[in-house]
């Protein structure tokens, strides 16, 4: 798949801007904050049942208020209650991995994955590498330093 749907002008992107992301799913900008690949439109249920939002600033677009079409609100609330229970399935599922190890393997996961940007960081802090090590020291993956407590 190259190009992302023909519909996805009527509901205002612009389809050479999207990229295939998976089975169900297109990235591309997004029309609020302008991020390149931030906002998602699942594209997983006929038109114009789709719907996407932007990572980073939390911009939604439901494609069934955008166009003049009639629609089948019951199928609309069908089609948000899969969503929805399909995103609690996940988070269970990543809960029951999580659960799978001990905090002190998690920590030193996350110690393990610091970048050279990460051990900067915490040294423009006064806290030398050595220091890091020894206290296992991490990072979340926007470059935030994570505090062992």
């Amino acid at each position: 798949m190259n190009a992302a749907p023909a519909e996805f002008i009527q509901i205002g992107l612009e389809p050479s801007d999207f990229r295939f992301s998976d089975k169900k799913s297109w990235r591309g900008p997004c029309l609020n904050c302008g991020g390149t690949r931030r906002f998602v439109m699942f594209t997983d249920h006929e038109f114009p049942y789709w719907n996407g939002f932007c990572d980073e600033c939390g911009y939604k677009i439901r494609a069934w208020e955008k166009v003049k079409v009639q629609y089948d609100p019951q199928k609309v609330a069908r089609i948000q209650a899969e969503r929805a229970r399909e995103e609690t399935q996940l988070a269970e599922k990543r809960r029951a991995k999580l659960a799978e190890f001990t905090t002190h393997e998690i920590w030193n996961e996350l110690h393990e994955r610091m970048t050279e940007n990460n051990i900067d960081w915490w040294e423009s802090q006064g806290i030398p590498k050595c220091v890091q090590d020894y206290l296992h020291l991490g990072y979340i993956p926007d470059n935030n330093p994570l505090v062992r407590q």
